[in-house]
């Protein structure tokens, strides 16, 4: 039996497994953004995605492999970090502030979707380097040599920037606000920066756990601030503005303290190859996703131990969305999931443990994925077919018959009844017949500021038993009927105006 916790995530994010340094789903209370008010904070919806899904050859994409997961077990908790060289971590100050908060900790490079706890690429990254509290930045240095293979970062002294500039984060963390228990892997947010007041003022999406976060400049591909501290978190991990210290002082104060450190600034010698796979591939990110259109039927795809499988459609109108993913559950557990482009959490997820998976889910128009991926690793061959189905418009029922002003073009009606009517022009009346016996109440609901209606009831013989001609809204008549009656609505002194009858 398997135990699953945590969501894979397309399109806004993609995740699997969890954090290593504590119980699964849980967070430490420092990173959980409720206590202050200034913990990092998404602003507006939602807007980041899994990095796996940007192109490999992307800047973007090779900038990722240098920012790492950064467990602090002296803490019991955890935040990000990047190489700015071979062997040395940049993170934040009150990430790790001393050697103690430093002793055991690691650095994850590849904790993203799809690859296996064993294959995160963790390193060592114990030894404490030093710290600055006033620009909230600290270096740890790793064993191993990790930037020899995922490459390390620019830093840029760009103070002059200004508002608008397009700007993107890599950090590790997931919407644990909204998925509960989710995994906090590498996440690409885009955003652009909103303000100078010392601090860069950005908009580009993070949560507690993003602590240590490159802020890379969208033009030159180089970290231009080190991401630190959010505002407004309203409880929920939501708030106005995201801030980063300006890059510019902490090169300064990395001239002056550590004279001897060597930036990098280098792409990775050994980016990890394209995932073989079916006559489909790549479509493992935004950009390659294969289109589907309806009904669409694909035999001997594949899924490897590094791999997902993403299809894209466009719905124009709301219909229901099926998916049938058949594979062998014995040779390699396959998983499936379905989302809405903008959304953090999935809209549906198929994740058994038996033959085959199946998605069923009435959609609204939107663009939306598909994504296929092998449980914590797994491989297998499968087919997919889908189908798209447009929601049958629902005719409206018909409007009753228009109603004559003469006994012999009177509207029979059943009890109860209700319809809607109108008294056109000053000339108009409208007359009912109703056949039933007993207790009987009649209502006509309008508004009066809109034209006074009465409304005036006779027994079968046309003798009037009773009448409503107040000036407000509605009028009311009971009465008990021996053999049926009649009901008219007039307008006073030529009124006009629509009205509900209600018969009962």
């Amino acid at each position: 039996m398997r135990v699953r916790i945590g969501a894979l995530v397309f399109g806004c994010s993609l995740a699997l497994g969890c954090e290593n340094t504590l119980p699964e789903g849980e967070l430490p209370a420092d990173l959980a953004g409720a206590a202050t008010g200034e913990d990092k904070v998404i602003v507006g919806q939602v807007n980041w995605f899994d990095v796996g899904l940007l192109d490999d050859d992307s800047p973007e994409r090779q900038n990722s492999r240098a920012v790492g997961y950064v467990s602090i077990p002296a803490r019991g908790t955890r935040c990000t970090g990047f190489l700015i060289n071979d062997n040395v971590v940049m993170t934040n100050e009150h990430c790790i502030s001393s050697q103690a908060q430093a002793n055991g900790a690691t650095v994850s490079f590849r904790y993203e979707t799809g690859v296996p706890f064993a294959d995160r690429a963790t390193f060592n990254c114990s030894t404490f380097l030093g710290d600055s509290a006033n620009l909230d930045y600290a270096l740890i240095q790793c064993s191993g040599n990790p930037g020899q293979t995922f490459g390390s970062v620019t830093l840029e002294d760009r103070d002059n920037v200004e508002t608008g500039h397009p700007a993107y984060v890599i950090h590790q963390n997931c919407d644990y606000f909204s998925v509960a228990g989710c995994a906090p892997t590498k996440k690409y947010s885009p955003g652009q920066v909103t303000g100078r007041q010392g601090d860069i003022r950005h908009n580009a999406d993070t949560l507690g756990g993003s602590s240590g976060s490159p802020l890379f400049s969208e033009d030159s591909h180089a970290v231009f601030g080190l991401h630190h501290v959010g505002l407004g978190n309203n409880g929920n991990g939501r708030g106005f503005a995201n801030t980063a210290v300006p890059m510019g002082r902490i090169l300064d104060d990395l001239a002056a303290r550590f004279s001897g450190l060597t930036l990098g600034g280098q792409a990775p010698t050994a980016p990890p190859p394209a995932p073989a796979g079916d006559a489909l591939e790549p479509n493992d990110t935004v950009a390659t996703a294969t289109p589907l259109s309806f009904p669409a039927a694909f035999n001997d795809l594949s899924i490897t131990s590094e791999d997902i499988d993403a299809f894209t459609f466009d719905v124009t109108a709301p219909g229901t969305f099926s998916a049938l993913i058949s594979f062998v559950d014995d040779d390699g557990d396959i998983d499936v999931q379905l989302q809405r482009e903008g959304d953090d959490a999935p809209l549906a997820t198929a994740e058994t443990n038996t033959d085959d998976e199946v998605v069923t889910e009435a959609l609204t128009p939107g663009t939306y994925r598909l994504v296929v991926y092998g449980w914590n690793g797994a491989t297998n061959v499968y087919s997919l077919a889908a189908s798209f189905t447009p929601d049958q418009p629902v005719a409206p029922p018909p409007a009753p018959a228009d109603p004559g002003d003469t006994v012999a073009t009177s509207l029979l009606v059943n009890v109860p009844f209700t319809g809607d009517f109108a008294i056109e022009d000053g000339a108009d009346r409208d007359l009912f017949r109703f056949n039933h016996t007993g207790a009987v109440t009649v209502q006509i609901d309008f508004s009066h500021a809109a034209g006074d209606l009465d409304l005036y009831v006779y027994n079968a013989s046309g003798q009037r038993v009773g009448s409503s001609t107040s000036v407000s809204d509605n009028e009311t008549v009971s009465i008990t009927a021996n053999q049926g009656g009649f009901i008219q609505v007039i307008g006073y002194q030529g009124a006009t105006g629509a009205y509900t009858l209600v018969v009962q």
